[in-house]
């Protein structure tokens, strides 16, 4: 399984179980509905190490950028950064994205996610091996500090010189315990469409922590549930200008 993959996609607290200010994309699989507003900039950044066998790969800035364009619509420059095993490190791509509001209600709320990974990072050679994204995002209100969220969508990736399909979905459910306090778990799955390939399963669970409106840290770990052998915790840190 690409290990950027994992560390690429981000948690979700929805925006109804937060108080105004930082609605991070960090640190789970679905980047969540919120967009931001005109003007807005959040910065995020996090550390993650994958663990397997004996191995361990250690991966920062894990780098989000986004602002917004206009009331519904906010682009996001992603970097993972550096994935550094042993001695040996590798640089990742430069990841454009665009979310855009579809539907926003108290309760229920609908985005759309399209990314593109630029061939700037040590395993892209040229355009044609570019990973592309489409996605819906979406979420639920359960109660007032409760709710369900998820996302599904389709990547277009380069295997063994040929272009392959994903289907990839995730569902969660969201927690807020305090006005600072938030939780989720979550479940991903990656199935392949277009060559042969098992499922791989994910669990993954966190915590965030509110310092104020407009500065978030989070804590996260996860594993494979099925075909799946990594493990993988990580910390990031998020503020809103």
């Amino acid at each position: 399984m690409n290990r950027f993959l994992k560390v690429m996609c981000v948690l979700f607290i929805p925006a109804w179980v937060q108080a105004q200010g930082v609605v991070a994309d960090r640190p789970g699989f679905s980047t969540g509905t919120h967009t931001l507003a005109p003007g807005q900039l959040n910065v995020e950044l996090g550390y993650q190490a994958d663990m397997w066998n004996s191995t361990t790969a250690h991966t920062l800035p894990l780098l989000n950028l986004r602002t917004g364009l206009t009331h519904d619509l906010e682009l996001g420059i992603g970097w993972a950064g550096y994935q550094t095993i042993k001695s040996d490190s590798t640089q990742s791509d430069v990841t454009l994205a665009l979310k855009k509001r579809m539907i926003t209600s108290a309760d229920y709320n609908l985005s759309a996610l399209a990314q593109l990974d630029l061939p700037t990072g040590d395993n892209s050679d040229n355009l044609s091996e570019t990973r592309m994204l489409g996605g819906l995002l979406w979420d639920k209100a359960l109660q007032s500090d409760w709710g369900l969220f998820g996302v599904l969508q389709l990547e277009s990736d380069y295997r063994k010189d040929a272009r392959e399909l994903n289907l990839q979905a995730a569902v969660g459910t969201s927690f807020t315990h305090s006005g600072q306090v938030g939780s989720y778990v979550e479940v991903y799955a990656d199935a392949p469409l277009t060559y042969s390939g098992d499922t791989v399963l994910i669990l993954n669970a966190g915590l965030t922590y509110l310092l104020n409106a407009n500065t978030q840290l989070d804590v996260y770990i996860g594993g494979g549930l099925e075909n799946s052998d990594t493990d993988f915790i990580g910390f990031g840190y998020a503020r809103l200008f």
